[in-house]
């Protein structure tokens, strides 16, 4: 995401959060539409874990537990890319 971009989601938000929440859930649709069905199943697991905590509180909570998320979220793709990398220097090594 380019500076221009975060502005204008930054810009959005504090205009019409609804426009907001409208535009991003249109945005992780369409993302999660050009993927395969397979792979997807995770990331919508998680996205409703995330909507479920988020759901009626405020901004500075919401953002916190977001964080805490995608945290997460980069911790199991580092566990995944070492999991492929170790597969993958064994079918080298045989």
């Amino acid at each position: 995401m380019h500076g221009d971009e975060i502005t204008h989601w930054v810009a959005l938000h504090r205009a019409d959060p609804v426009a907001f929440d409208a535009a991003r859930e249109t945005v992780i649709a369409l993302e999660l539409a050009r993927a395969r069905p397979q792979d997807t199943g995770p990331a919508r697991q998680l996205l409703a874990r995330l909507r479920c905590d988020t759901d009626g509180v405020d901004d500075e909570q919401r953002l916190r537990r977001a964080a805490r998320y995608m945290t997460a979220a980069r911790a199991q793709m580092a566990r995944a890319i070492e999991r492929l990398e170790q597969a993958a220097a064994l079918r080298v090594a045989n």
